[in-house]
Protein backbone atom coordinates (compact mmCIF):
# COMPACT_ATOMS: atom_id res chain seq x y z
CA UNK A 1 0.00 0.00 0.00
CA UNK A 2 1.37 3.47 -0.66
CA UNK A 3 0.94 6.16 1.54
CA UNK A 4 0.36 10.04 0.25
CA UNK A 5 2.67 12.34 1.53
CA UNK A 6 1.41 14.69 4.62
CA UNK A 7 2.55 16.18 7.85
CA UNK A 8 3.81 13.99 10.51
CA UNK A 9 4.26 14.39 14.12
CA UNK A 10 7.85 12.78 15.30
CA UNK A 11 8.59 11.98 18.87
CA UNK A 12 11.99 11.51 20.25
CA UNK A 13 12.40 7.75 19.43
CA UNK A 14 11.25 8.08 15.59
CA UNK A 15 14.15 10.97 15.30
CA UNK A 16 17.15 8.99 16.86
CA UNK A 17 15.68 5.75 14.61
CA UNK A 18 15.88 7.38 11.52
CA UNK A 19 19.45 8.85 12.33
CA UNK A 20 20.85 6.19 14.21
CA UNK A 21 19.26 3.37 10.97
CA UNK A 22 17.31 2.01 13.86
CA UNK A 23 14.55 -0.97 13.60
CA UNK A 24 11.44 0.39 12.21
CA UNK A 25 12.79 3.09 10.16
CA UNK A 26 11.15 1.14 7.05
CA UNK A 27 7.81 1.89 8.58
CA UNK A 28 8.97 5.47 9.37
CA UNK A 29 10.11 6.35 5.25
CA UNK A 30 6.64 4.76 4.63
CA UNK A 31 5.11 7.44 6.14
CA UNK A 32 8.00 10.52 4.63
CA UNK A 33 6.08 13.33 4.11
CA UNK A 34 6.60 16.50 6.36
CA UNK A 35 8.13 16.01 9.37
CA UNK A 36 7.03 18.78 12.45
CA UNK A 37 8.43 18.24 15.89
CA UNK A 38 8.14 20.53 19.22
CA UNK A 39 10.61 22.52 20.62
CA UNK A 40 10.74 20.44 23.72
CA UNK A 41 11.16 16.71 21.11
CA UNK A 42 13.93 19.42 19.16
CA UNK A 43 15.60 19.57 23.04
CA UNK A 44 14.93 15.66 24.36
CA UNK A 45 16.15 14.44 21.02
CA UNK A 46 19.04 16.64 20.74
CA UNK A 47 19.77 16.07 24.52
CA UNK A 48 19.80 12.21 23.78
CA UNK A 49 22.76 12.82 20.95
CA UNK A 50 24.98 14.82 23.21
CA UNK A 51 24.46 12.01 25.97
CA UNK A 52 26.39 9.74 23.76
CA UNK A 53 29.05 11.88 23.37
CA UNK A 54 27.46 13.96 20.07
CA UNK A 55 28.76 18.17 20.27
CA UNK A 56 26.06 20.00 20.91
CA UNK A 57 26.40 22.06 17.85
CA UNK A 58 26.22 18.60 16.00
CA UNK A 59 23.23 17.43 18.11
CA UNK A 60 21.51 20.29 16.77
CA UNK A 61 22.66 19.96 13.26
CA UNK A 62 22.01 16.11 13.19
CA UNK A 63 17.85 16.64 14.47
CA UNK A 64 17.41 19.67 12.24
CA UNK A 65 18.10 17.30 9.71
CA UNK A 66 15.41 14.94 10.10
CA UNK A 67 12.45 17.59 10.64
CA UNK A 68 11.03 19.83 8.26
CA UNK A 69 9.82 22.11 10.59
CA UNK A 70 10.61 22.61 14.66
CA UNK A 71 7.17 23.90 16.18
CA UNK A 72 7.20 26.01 19.52
CA UNK A 73 5.68 24.87 22.56
CA UNK A 74 3.76 28.24 23.79
CA UNK A 75 1.86 29.19 26.92
CA UNK A 76 -1.38 28.29 24.99
CA UNK A 77 -0.26 24.95 24.02
CA UNK A 78 -0.58 23.85 27.52
CA UNK A 79 -4.52 24.04 27.96
CA UNK A 80 -4.81 21.45 25.18
CA UNK A 81 -1.69 19.47 27.03
CA UNK A 82 -3.63 19.10 29.79
CA UNK A 83 -6.88 18.18 28.62
CA UNK A 84 -5.80 14.13 28.04
CA UNK A 85 -2.42 14.94 30.64
CA UNK A 86 -4.12 12.70 34.01
CA UNK A 87 -4.99 9.57 30.92
CA UNK A 88 -1.86 9.79 29.62
CA UNK A 89 0.15 9.92 32.98
CA UNK A 90 -1.93 6.49 33.91
CA UNK A 91 -0.12 5.01 30.95
CA UNK A 92 3.15 6.19 31.68
CA UNK A 93 3.67 9.03 29.14
CA UNK A 94 6.32 11.14 29.73
CA UNK A 95 5.66 15.52 29.41
CA UNK A 96 7.64 15.39 26.31
CA UNK A 97 5.47 12.56 25.02
CA UNK A 98 2.44 14.76 26.06
CA UNK A 99 4.12 17.73 24.05
CA UNK A 100 4.04 15.25 21.32
CA UNK A 101 0.53 14.60 21.56
CA UNK A 102 -0.42 17.62 22.01
CA UNK A 103 0.94 19.41 18.80
CA UNK A 104 -0.34 16.55 16.54
CA UNK A 105 -3.84 17.33 18.05
CA UNK A 106 -3.47 21.05 17.59
CA UNK A 107 -2.11 20.30 13.96
CA UNK A 108 -4.63 17.55 13.36
CA UNK A 109 -1.60 15.23 11.88
CA UNK A 110 -0.46 11.70 12.27
CA UNK A 111 2.25 11.20 15.13
CA UNK A 112 4.81 8.43 14.59
CA UNK A 113 6.29 6.78 17.78
CA UNK A 114 7.85 3.72 18.92
CA UNK A 115 5.62 3.95 22.33
CA UNK A 116 2.97 1.34 22.63
CA UNK A 117 0.78 3.05 25.17
CA UNK A 118 -0.03 5.89 23.10
CA UNK A 119 -2.33 3.80 21.06
CA UNK A 120 -3.87 3.03 24.59
CA UNK A 121 -5.30 6.99 24.73
CA UNK A 122 -8.68 7.95 23.12
CA UNK A 123 -7.13 10.73 20.86
CA UNK A 124 -8.77 12.46 18.19
CA UNK A 125 -5.08 11.87 15.64
CA UNK A 126 -3.86 8.86 14.25
CA UNK A 127 -1.07 7.12 16.57
CA UNK A 128 1.26 4.98 14.19
CA UNK A 129 3.72 2.53 15.93
CA UNK A 130 6.76 2.40 14.07
CA UNK A 131 8.07 -1.22 15.59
Amino acid sequence: MEVKEQRYVLDSSAIIALLKGESGIATITKYRGDYLISSVIFAEAAAWFVFSGVSRLEAERLVRSAVDEIAPFEEEDVASLLKFAAAAREHGLSLADMVCLSLAIKEKIPVITSDKAWKKLKLPVEVIVFR
